[in-house]
């Protein structure tokens, strides 16, 4: 059987400060089949570009592409995902890294083994600006499980899943009309034609940027996590239970949902 060959997307804007550890764990990866491609979504900042030339010179599996003008994260991520080359693709956001070196390969061995299975995520640990840990995201790991608690909180981090690039494009990438939860109404439309799994290892350090979190991009994000419950009520179940939680998470700060998590695994 050939080797599985992955395109893995690393978008950024003006993030120089922290692009290089997301960029060093991707090449630190044990699984070396892949192409990274990195995007410059029209970076204000220099170092952006300086960077990633550096990293460019000495590694010929990356490609660097530079947008001319803004076109922000999903239909960024659309145009060069379209254009990858390889079967499977995996994101990375620019602050986010992969702890864990065998990340890919885990991922590899379950699409190869299960193949109904399109999408499989993993365990990430949560970090704030300085990448102290804040806490754990486990979510749930089997398609039954991760099917029953969708509509309840996202079940999986966008820089640690690996997807078909087949199933991707029959559910139509991601919605451009969208920059918040794009890849959450993404899950939503995939789990509807394929099965979906994680893996419960922590392979993905997910950095909650705490300025964020207490923003209006924050309460912007849980009115559409909150209308993208509602969308796809029928699709998935316990939309009760989702309805409450929703409303819930619009009084409390992600940083602190992290946190709660930790006692009370139903929240997962």
């Amino acid at each position: 059987m050939d080797t599985p060959l992955i395109s893995i997307i690393l978008p950024t804007y003006n993030g120089s400060r922290y692009i290089w550890e997301a960029i060093d764990s991707v090449l630190a990866q044990d699984y070396e089949n892949f192409e990274l491609i990195i995007i410059n979504d029209a970076s204000t900042d220099k170092k952006v570009e300086e960077i990633i030339l550096q990293y460019q010179q000495s590694d010929n599996r990356i490609i660097y592409i530079k947008n001319e003008v803004n076109l922000e994260r999903s239909t960024s991520k659309n145009k060069w995902a379209n254009q990858a080359k390889w079967d499977y693709i995996a994101f990375i956001d620019d602050d986010d890294t992969w702890s864990n070196v065998r990340k890919l390969e885990k991922q590899i061995e379950v699409l190869t083994h299960f193949t109904q299975v399109w999408i499989v995520g993993t365990y990430a640990t949560c970090i704030d600006e300085n990448y102290v840990n804040i806490g754990n995201i486990s979510t749930h790991n089997t398609d039954a499980d991760i099917r029953n608690n969708l509509l309840l909180t996202n079940q999986f981090i966008q820089s640690s899943i690996l997807i078909r690039k087949d199933i991707f494009q029959k559910v139509g990438w991601f919605n451009e009309s969208m920059n918040l939860c794009e890849d959450y109404d993404l899950w939503l439309r995939v789990g509807k034609l394929t099965e979906m799994r994680n893996i419960d290892e922590y392979c993905t350090n997910y950095m909650i940027r705490i300025s964020n979190t207490t923003s209006k991009n924050s309460i912007k994000m849980k009115k559409v996590s909150f209308s993208l419950a509602l969308r796809y009520r029928k699709d998935y179940p316990r939309f009760a239970t989702a309805l409450f939680l929703r409303l819930f998470t619009f009084f409390v700060p992600i940083s602190l949902i992290v946190r709660i998590k930790r006692f009370f695994p139903w929240l997962r």
